[in-house]
This record gives structure tokens, C-alpha cells and sequence, in this order.
């Protein structure tokens, strides 16, 4: 768990140690749990489906917030499985904070890297080299210009092996020489700045 991403997701933890939405599916779905949080603590597993809450069937993004020392009730089945199960989860501070993961691109690039481009407007880059495959996250700290932009990021890496990362707001088009990311504007041009897409042509035109 690193940093926050939103004021609900950290009103959530910190009362039930469960993210406040599931995904786009009938019934919220358990993806991230606090590490020995109330919610874990009460028998939740991730993958477990929230069937209900407080006798009420749970749509696909469930409303977890509530206030330290008052009580969830949810009825949960995990995964596949036919079993229900009533939990009853006491809502109290959970120390840590935790960060989605909603991937807009991913991109395996030639080196062997794998390329996600998430909501946050930020990359995450996996490393599969070495002994310890790592996972990085890159912002403008590493000369990116997509901080903030939540839509539509894309990831495209050219003949000449240079990986490149648009996005449909106003962002920039960054470009990774496989050493450091750098950015510049379409809008210097006399363009715009909004780029839904990336692609080469047969000459390798970008």
C-alpha cells in the first residue's frame, strides 16, 4: 500500500480496510484488503462477491463509508462458490493508504518490459530483469507530462524502439529512449494537444 489516491478510497480504509467500489459487474467485488484491517480480520477474502449490505442487494459499485465504531453487515460468496456467508465488520482507523490500479493500456515492449498506463495518469513499468522482477511507478518526477490526466493514455512503441505514451486530454507526447522520458507539445506546433491515439505508418512516421 503507498499513497492515496482519493479522499473516499481513504475514508474506506480507514474505517472497514476495504476499497469503496467493486468493478463493473453484478455484485461489488472484494479487490484490495487493509493487511490485518477489520474487514480481513472478519473472514473477508479478496475475490469474495458482496451479495447484499444491511439486507440491501449491492450493485456493482458499492458505497462502503461510514464512520469508525458503527457496523457493516454484508453477505459475501467467494467466487465460485455456493456457500453465503454473513460477516459482520466493526468499522475503526486502519493505519495506510491505498492506491487503484485501473489500467487504461498495457504494452509489452521489446526489451521484455511491460508498459501500464493507469487512471492516475501515471505509468507503471514491470521489470522483468534480474532475479526480482520489480514494478516502478513513473510520473513527472521522471519527465512524463500525463499527471492528471485520467482518460484514455496509449502506449505504442515505434521501429526505431522508442516507446511513446499519448493521452486524449491535454497532455503531452512523452517519449522513452530507453533511458529517460521527455515531453513535448503538439500545441508549439500549431496542433493539438489531445491525442486519443498513436500509430506509425509503414515508413515508420509517427
Amino acid at each position: 500500500m503507498i499513497r492515496i489516491i482519493s479522499f473516499l478510497i481513504c475514508v474506506t480504509l480507514q474505517t472497514l480496510g476495504l476499497p469503496p467500489y467493486g468493478g463493473p459487474i453484478t455484485g461489488a467485488i472484494v479487490r484490495a484488503l487493509a493487511p490485518g484491517g477489520p474487514a480481513e480480520r472478519a473472514g473477508v477474502r479478496v475475490g469474495d462477491r458482496i451479495l447484499s449490505k444491511e439486507g440491501k442487494d449491492s450493485p456493482p459499485h458499492l458505497d462502503l463509508r461510514g464512520s469508525p465504531g458503527t457496523y457493516s453487515n454484508l453477505k459475501l460468496r467467494y467466487m465460485d462458490d455456493t456457500q453465503i456467508r454473513d460477516v459482520e465488520i466493526l468499522k475503526e482507523s486502519v493505519p495506510g493508504v491505498f492506491r487503484d490500479f485501473w489500467v487504461f493500456d498495457a504494452y509489452p515492449d521489446t526489451k521484455g518490459d511491460v508498459w501500464f498506463a493507469v487512471r492516475t495518469g501515471e505509468l507503471i513499468r514491470f521489470d522483468k530483469s534480474g532475479n526480482s522482477p520489480t514494478f516502478k511507478r513513473l510520473d513527472s518526477k521522471d519527465g512524463l507530462d500525463i499527471v492528471g490526466r485520467r482518460p484514455g493514455t496509449k502506449l505504442f512503441e515505434s521501429t526505431e524502439g522508442l516507446l511513446w505514451a499519448v493521452t486524449s486530454e491535454t497532455g503531452g507526447l512523452n517519449r522513452f529512449d530507453g533511458t529517460t522520458w521527455s515531453s513535448s507539445k503538439l500545441a508549439d506546433l500549431g496542433g493539438s494537444d489531445m491525442n486519443a491515439s498513436v500509430s506509425t505508418s509503414p515508413d515508420g512516421t509517427i
